[in-house]
């Protein structure tokens, strides 16, 4: 009776490896045939494009363009296409066809927005023909996200204790962080003008020692702010790593700021501790302030976008204390603590990510104008000789 169950099971087992193999091996039959029917493709147009080359070197101009038409319609790779408009552009030259030419010299810069005809590597009509043409980006958006840390400027010191003998002031370094995004207008292949707008959250600590006969306190300082810097951007526009730098100004608008305060008061009887925490001292800042702008950073090309680290410095142009609302602050009664008027500098790395959005095209659309395109163009001019 075992033996007979076994028998049944043995005939299941063996009747269900027989149904997986029917059932699958058709769709296992398909992908070999299409892997092969793609490589099969590759192969015919990789022949193409070298019939083409062969009819091109023979003279034989006017079959090209049905020799190259269907693996262009579907089949070549980008770099494949790259030297058939490339063989397509030097017969309409040929030809005489120059409308043709650059039409087909477009098609490339769509195939391959990055592709730079050089003489080293390409033909010499070809290369006077590219310099009709950009795919340089109109607009390029980017993304950050990063770490800051701030220090202060002081312009006066607001302290109480100023008739009270000497005692000692120190500021400190705290961290913060910022996220935001930006817009470079791309006004030539080397210059760029940007505008960010970055949420950031910055912050410091300010401890004062030896007042009242050795009191001591401390105030932390958290401040919420809309960074928008407009800045002007030279850059490197070719190679796969592309380093840049910057300068300009940026306007910083309040959206909060807070702050933590405690007085030590250290007397006969031991020391009493006055805390307060999270208070709010929005009313007592000014809504705007500016800062000069500096920085520089390195973008690394992954495929036709980028991957950026960005070191950025901000030197406080404006004092960030309200001077007519310094008495205001709730903690003053309290702590004995008033707020200093100064400026903050900021010093910040941040990395980021690059779309492109290219714009391949004949030159003259969407180039600057006037004074600016002038030397722009001029500019531009130099960088071909």
């Amino acid at each position: 009776m075992k033996r007979l169950v076994k028998n049944r099971r043995a005939q299941y087992t063996s009747s269900f490896l027989v149904l997986g193999i029917m059932l699958f091996s058709p769709f296992a039959v398909w992908s070999q045939l299409d892997s092969l029917a793609n490589r099969k493709a590759v192969n015919d147009c990789e022949a193409t494009l070298a019939t083409a080359t062969n009819e091109f070197n023979a003279g034989r101009f006017f079959s090209l363009p049905s020799i190259l038409q269907k693996c262009l319609d579907g089949g070549f790779s980008k770099e494949q296409k790259v030297r058939a408009y490339i063989l397509l552009c030097q017969v309409y030259l040929i030809n005489d066809n120059p409308a043709e030419a650059e039409a087909s010299y477009l098609k490339l810069l769509r195939a391959d927005p990055e592709y730079i005809a050089t003489p080293e590597a390409d033909p010499i009509d070809v290369v006077f023909l590219s310099k009709k043409f950009t795919s340089r980006p109109v607009f390029t958006p980017h993304f950050k996200v990063g770490m800051n840390t701030s220090f202060i400027s002081l312009i006066h010191e607001n302290s109480p204790y100023s008739k009270l003998g000497e005692f000692n002031t120190d500021y400190g370094l705290r961290l913060g962080w910022n996220a935001g995004a930006g817009l470079d207008w791309n006004v030539s292949d080397s210059y760029s003008l940007a505008l960010d707008a970055i949420f950031s959250r910055r912050g410091f600590r300010k401890t004062t020692s030896g007042f009242f006969d050795g009191d001591n306190s401390e105030q932390t300082i958290r401040l919420a702010w809309l960074d928008v810097p407009l800045y002007i951007k030279y850059q490197d526009y070719t190679g796969q790593w592309r380093p840049y730098g910057y300068i300009g100004y940026a306007f910083h608008f309040k959206l909060a700021a807070r702050a933590d305060y405690t007085l030590n008061d250290n007397g006969e009887a031991g020391t009493k501790t006055t805390t307060l925490t999270n208070v709010s001292i929005s009313d007592q800042q000014v809504f705007l302030n500016t800062s000069f702008v500096f920085g520089g950073g390195l973008k690394f090309k992954v495929g036709k976008n980028y991957i950026l680290g960005d070191l950025r410095f901000q030197l406080g142009m404006s004092n960030v204390t309200d001077d007519d609302k310094i008495l205001l602050l709730p903690p003053a009664p309290a702590t004995t603590i008033v707020s200093d008027c100064y400026r903050v500098n900021s010093v910040t790395f941040s990395l980021g990510y690059v779309i492109p959005v290219y714009n391949p095209r004949k030159k003259g659309e969407w180039e600057p104008k006037g004074f600016l395109g002038k030397i722009l163009n001029n500019n531009n001019k130099a960088e071909t000789k």
